[in-house]
């Protein structure tokens, strides 16, 4: 059964694993420590083995971005993402919106894909675009 529950610093060492087999680079865990010690990052985890998770930043007083987002290959298509994103929104209630970007450029994983149907399915906008990369939001206020 999959759980999402806030990531805690315990986590950093499976996080790193995941980020470094998925992305093919190594993972800075001090930059996931300030993550999860400042702002909304969650983890995705099946049998006590994290399988995802998604951490963030402050991008300005107003705004959170999501720094990365990410899943094993073998959990894609559950469902899991959108309820990482789902939590994050839930809890950056003292933030009026989130804004991402999803870039086809970074060629080091296997299987980097673009996510755009997924971020547009979970209520984001393309608010920027470029060849390789756009910028997505989303307004947390009504």
């Amino acid at each position: 059964m999959i759980n999402i529950r806030t990531a805690t610093l315990d986590d950093i060492p499976q996080m790193v694993v995941l980020y470094e087999k998925a992305l093919k680079r190594e993972a800075n865990p001090n930059y996931i420590r300030t993550s999860i010690e400042n702002y909304p990052v969650f983890v995705a985890e099946n049998d006590g083995i994290i399988i995802g998770f998604v951490y963030t930043r402050k991008f300005s007083p107003d705004i959170l971005e999501i720094a990365n987002i990410l899943l094993d290959a073998s959990a894609r298509g559950e469902g899991i993402g959108q309820q990482l994103l789902e939590h994050v929104e839930a809890s950056a209630t003292r933030y009026d919106a989130i804004i991402l970007v999803n870039s086809t450029l970074y060629t080091e994983a296997d299987d980097k894909r673009d996510a755009s149907n997924f971020y547009l399915k979970c209520g984001y906008s393309v608010i920027l675009q470029t060849s390789g990369s756009k910028v997505f939001s989303k307004s947390l206020k009504p």
